[in-house]
């Protein structure tokens, strides 16, 4: 009995931690690619999407999502060759991206979510799935 309930419980955690990593590339392209985003739209484009904030209340807005600014291809690219295999299925960037990360409040709800946007360069670190991106992870900034 015992081991039925630890199964079914391991099995509960398993499911819960599925949705952060299991999205498609599909979803990727609609949530991080977006070619002609621009920091003063941050807001206006979050509150179109509904992003929910992971873990939380589906209403509340999400404190943080970046935006690559290129092609579907140039992002697909570092999954194929234009990126270095950092661990597993992660991919880093061989050259920077411009990418505008938008931030918010998770205290807040949609339609009324406050987000400040920012542009960098930077490399990005890519979780790929059959040559393709499926989640973005956190990047650093490219000085100079």
């Amino acid at each position: 009995m015992e081991i039925r309930v630890f199964g079914l419980v391991l099995l509960l955690v398993i499911c819960a931690s599925l949705p952060a990593e299991a999205q498609t590339w599909r979803d990727f392209k609609w949530k991080h690619i977006d070619s002609r985003m621009v920091e003063n739209n941050c807001e206006k484009v979050m509150n179109r999407m509904k992003l929910p904030q992971p873990n939380a209340n589906p209403n509340n807005c999400k404190e943080v999502n970046s935006f690559i600014r290129a092609t579907d291809k140039l992002v697909i690219d570092v999954c194929t060759g234009a990126g270095r295999s950092v661990g597993g299925k992660l991919y880093e960037s061989d050259l920077p991206f411009s990418v505008v990360t938008c931030t918010g409040n998770s205290n807040q709800r949609y339609p009324n979510c406050k987000y400040r946007g920012n542009r960098s360069m930077r490399k990005i670190t890519l979780t790929c799935e059959n040559d393709l991106p499926v989640h973005y992870h956190e990047d650093e900034v490219v000085v100079g």
